[in-house]
């Protein structure tokens, strides 16, 4: 993928937080397409 584990780790960590977050509080839950390209 081009990331280290631990940052890898550290943005799925944020995710679940963000996502536990939007479930037990009743907030929306947004996920927006976006595409990168690598040169």
């Amino acid at each position: 993928m081009g990331i280290s584990k631990s940052t890898f780790a550290r943005i799925y960590d944020s995710a679940s937080k963000k996502i536990t977050d939007a479930l037990l509080n009743g907030k929306t839950i947004r996920i927006a397409k976006r595409c990168y390209l690598k040169e």
